[in-house]
């Protein structure tokens, strides 16, 4: 592929499967979340690719060095939610001082979807609460089972469909979203256990 790529890059010119040669006029703009000067000294790049594709350099720092720029991209994306859905949600200071102190390994995608779960609660402003964050570091690969054992269906599976029914103040329709279940399907679920919501 790399080879293909700076032939195209040399020449200018493609070639549609079953047709002819053409030329083309784009300006190609290139990103990688890899060391690229690594990969070119360890030969897995090019080199004569990388002077052909890298020409001028924009290095962005990742989302937890960005400091106060956190709560700028994050009103940028709450405004885009805001714009789809018709809303006028804000931030609560808890939310903007949750959004600094996070290191989001997951850098901008993470922050978007986090924004994208805590917009489905109600309200005008987004709290703290409403955020889910998913911190791989912290979550341990050992389950304990007790000796009597565990009852899922009337024990633990209740437990998370209360947990999202708190968190989203009794609201089944985001209390779905939250456990990635069809809205109809938790509601009978809940009629089941007799688990009310709204």
């Amino acid at each position: 592929m790399q080879v293909k790529l700076l032939r195209f890059l040399d020449n200018g010119t493609i070639q549609i499967v079953g047709g002819k040669e053409e030329r083309v006029d784009v300006r190609v703009i290139s990103a990688t979340n890899k060391d690229i000067r690594t990969l070119v000294k360890n030969g897995e790049f090019r080199k004569d690719l990388f002077y052909r594709l890298v020409q001028a350099e924009i290095t962005l720092p990742p989302l937890r060095e960005r400091g106060n720029d956190k709560i700028l991209i994050a009103n940028f994306i709450l405004n885009e939610l805001n714009r789809k859905y018709d809303q006028n949600k804000t931030l609560h200071p808890s939310a903007m001082a949750l959004i600094q102190q996070h290191n989001w390994p997951g850098n901008i995608r993470q922050l978007r979807s986090a924004l994208e779960v805590a917009f489905v609660y109600p309200g005008n402003q987004i709290t703290a609460e409403a955020f889910n964050i998913i911190n791989l570091d912290e979550i341990s690969g050992d389950v304990i089972i007790p000796s009597a054992g565990v009852d899922l269906e009337n024990e633990v599976i209740p437990r998370y469909y209360q947990k999202a029914l708190d968190l989203t103040n009794g609201n089944a329709t985001a209390a779905a979203k939250l456990l990635r279940i069809e809205p109809a399907t938790f509601r009978a679920r809940l009629r089941k256990l007799g688990i009310k919501s709204t």
